[in-house]
């Protein structure tokens, strides 16, 4: 089963559309967005990855 996001959440839809919008207007270099679009979803599942409780890197501190 296929989940239709612009039906079961518009909302979030069109904040995705806006922001896609704005950066494409943006004076950012487009090969610098083509790297943040290549690179921020590996930073997500990265262990070493900033959690959001604690405001530092998993494994800070240990080697």
């Amino acid at each position: 089963m296929r989940v239709d996001y612009r039906r079961a959440f518009r909302d979030g839809v069109e904040a995705m559309v806006g922001l896609e919008q704005a950066v494409h207007n943006s004076p950012l270099v487009p090969a610098l967005l083509e790297l943040v679009r290549i690179r921020a979803p590996r930073s997500t599942a990265s262990p070493t990855a900033w959690p959001c409780t604690t405001g530092t890197p998993a494994g800070a501190g240990s080697t």
